[in-house]
């Protein structure tokens, strides 16, 4: 079972909007998430931030709560494999994250 890590910050709705519709043009639009994650190896917790962001897959499951899915253009990452999945509420600007398995 991947481990679900904290989103503290991130888009607002209209930024997240923009980021799923540009994302399947050649300069997509990005966004950046800041999280608290966990260490797999020690435990241990660490905030990051996660910039560069582009979102191929966004679902609407309430008033401002969105699942989605996400990979990191900074590192090259490509569109058949996103790197993270979770939910997040525009909002409060929190939810979650966890990594794929690739």
């Amino acid at each position: 079972m991947a481990t679900r890590n904290k989103i503290i910050g991130g888009p607002s709705r209209l930024d997240l909007m923009f980021a799923f519709f540009d994302g399947k043009i050649k300069s997509p639009r990005t966004v950046m998430f800041v999280a608290i994650a966990i260490d797999a190896a020690t435990g241990k917790r660490f905030s990051m931030t996660m910039s560069e962001m582009v979102i191929p897959s966004l679902k609407r499951i309430g008033d401002d709560n969105w699942e989605f899915t996400a990979f990191s253009q900074a590192l090259g990452e490509n569109y058949g494999a996103p790197s993270l999945q979770g939910v997040y509420d525009t909002h409060t600007r929190k939810g979650w994250f966890e990594l794929v398995q690739k």
